[in-house]
């Protein structure tokens, strides 16, 4: 982590902080590739994060924030939206991508394009796998011109106690 840290947030002029180091890394990292790669990226975040085990959100946000960013790369009006709630008994996460045409018409099984399928494309699954098994819910939808992935997990699947039960 703080390699990651040290090469990602150095130069950065701005931070997240919720708390959480795990989330900080994960979320200052993929914010300073937008920046590097001039992806404008929204954000809004609400609650308090220091609580809960960082570990399964970040690797749902890595891999959600990298495909968003990814698929930035490839069109002109470049925007990410990221909303990180935290509400009752959920904390609800949402990416939001700017798309030039149809994702989930043109490729409902959200599979990769690219040559080597079994390095890439393995994320979205990764995310759906493992929001079920911590009793989330996942979901992917178009609005407008945006690709969206909206999950959210249910905090006792978060707590510390919990994770370190099992």
């Amino acid at each position: 982590m703080e390699k990651i840290d040290n090469y990602y947030i150095k130069e950065s002029k701005e931070y997240i902080f919720t708390g959480n180091s795990l989330i900080d890394v994960t979320l200052n990292s993929k914010f300073n590739i937008c920046h590097e790669n001039e992806i404008e990226l929204y954000s809004y975040i609400i609650g308090e994060y220091d609580t809960i085990d960082g570990f399964a959100i970040s690797i749902i946000l890595f891999n959600l924030l990298d495909n968003a960013i990814e698929a930035e790369r490839k069109v002109e009006q470049r925007e990410v939206y990221f909303e990180m709630i935290m509400k009752n008994e959920y904390v609800s996460c949402i990416v939001k991508n700017k798309i030039n045409q149809s994702v989930l018409q043109n490729n409902k099984g959200l599979k990769t394009n690219k040559k080597n399928t079994e390095e890439h494309g393995l994320g979205i699954e990764h995310v759906k796998e493992l929001v079920e098994n911590i009793d989330g819910m996942f979901e992917v939808f178009e609005l407008k011109d945006n690709f969206c992935v909206h999950v959210m997990i249910p905090l006792e699947s978060l707590q510390l106690q919990n994770r370190k039960e099992e």
